[in-house]
């Protein structure tokens, strides 16, 4: 079977290959569901180029996520043999199709996903029970089981058990229900029935910017051996970032690959300032609400590093609504007051500008990731933000 066809002309900037052929099957519902053989549609696609492309799919009807697909490059074709061996051993099934004269499309349900498949058996040993909250294809997952929340991740997580009980001492942080013996498991206590990315609460900002200062403020009370076995920012990331994207796009829209590069020639290079204890991915989701009591909690310290303070708050409010400024930054300062050290030389504008770019660059291809089909015209208009503010 030869399922590749071409799709739009060189005018849209869409070079008619492999891997744009792909992705047009990903993004067409009928055509995606018709290679699942179920009626499904795509909620995140992961491509690296002349390698494969991976995505995950949910239930048309119910929107229930419920498994992942492969393409792979000749190169890649014993990886679906390791997939299905590993998929048998754990009592699944793994089916691998044959989609081009190159390409091999493998596909299975979630709890055989290459990367998570033995994750997923420790902890759900009889199946996965409870509700998917996400789902990352070959990277991570998020359960919701009882009052327990499941995660688990292919790549090992800084958060071991002694930092996230050091995190506990002196933030709000949802209690850690495991032996943290597994860093590719973490189970949680399930709290929240919200998060702020999804209300418009100026107070629950205010006190997420203390939460913010006080995990900035508490770096001084970390073991030198643990704050050495964290990463450490790293300023030339947003450039990498840019390279990453770019490669992609170049399989899909030149054009848009090549306003990526001549951003990253144009970023500008942040202050040099104090390193502190850093969440590593703020942002208005990753703060949990109970709406009742107000009850506010961090969560998710995955990309806990070393960095200097703006990155947080740049990271953050690359995605919060406008009005959310000003309230993160009043609780950012009252939080540096209440712990007798001032935020100004953390946050001058300078270092604000360059980390907020950086965090819009590392968030440019979400349209792309979430398998939106119009992802060409979204991550344009994400483009044209960051270089209105070059």
């Amino acid at each position: 079977m030869n399922a590749l066809v071409g799709n739009t002309s060189a005018s849209s900037g869409t070079p008619n290959n492999t891997t744009a052929a792909i992705l047009a099957h990903i993004l067409d519902q009928d055509r995606f569901s018709e290679l699942i053989g179920e009626q499904v549609h795509a909620t995140r696609v992961r491509i690296k180029p002349n390698v494969s492309v991976a995505a995950s799919f949910a239930e048309e009807a119910t929107g229930t996520p419920v498994g992942w697909a492969r393409f792979l490059w000749p190169g890649s074709h014993p990886k679906a043999e390791r997939a299905q061996q590993w998929a048998e051993r754990l009592g699944g099934a793994a089916r691998t199709q044959q989609f081009s004269d190159d390409i091999l499309l493998e596909t299975g349900e979630i709890a055989t996903d290459p990367r998570l498949a033995k994750y997923i058996n420790r902890s759900f040993p009889g199946g996965i029970s409870g509700d998917i909250l996400r789902y990352n294809p070959l990277r991570r997952i998020v359960i919701h089981r009882g009052e327990e929340v499941v995660r688990i991740s292919a790549q090992a997580t800084q958060l071991n058990r002694w930092m996230h009980g050091f995190l506990a001492e002196h933030l709000a942080v949802s209690p850690r229900l495991d032996d943290g013996e597994d860093p590719h498991i973490s189970v949680l206590r399930f709290v929240g029935d919200t998060d702020l990315s999804a209300v418009d609460d100026a107070d629950a900002t205010y006190r997420a910017g203390r939460l913010l200062a006080t995990l900035h403020a508490i770096s001084g009370r970390l073991p030198e051996s643990q704050r050495d076995a964290l990463p450490v920012w790293d300023s030339d990331t947003g450039a990498r970032q840019a390279a990453t994207h770019a490669a992609v796009l170049d399989a899909l829209d030149k054009p848009l690959a090549e306003r990526l590069r001549g951003i990253a020639q144009r970023l500008p290079r942040p202050p040099q300032l104090p390193l502190v204890l850093a969440h590593g991915d703020a942002s208005p989701d990753q703060f949990l609400l109970h709406r009742a009591s107000g009850a506010l909690w961090i969560t998710d310290f995955d990309r806990l590093c070393v960095a200097p303070a703006s990155l947080d708050i740049g990271s953050y409010l690359a995605v919060a609504d406008d009005g959310a400024e000003e309230a993160l930054l009043l609780g950012y300062r009252d939080g540096w007051q209440q712990h007798r050290r001032s935020p100004l030389r953390d946050l001058p504008a300078q270092a604000l500008r360059a980390m907020l770019l950086r965090s819009l660059l590392a968030r440019v291809a979400d349209p792309l990731r979430g398998a939106d089909p119009a992802w060409r015209e979204l991550m344009a208009d994400r483009i044209g933000r960051i270089e209105a503010l070059l």
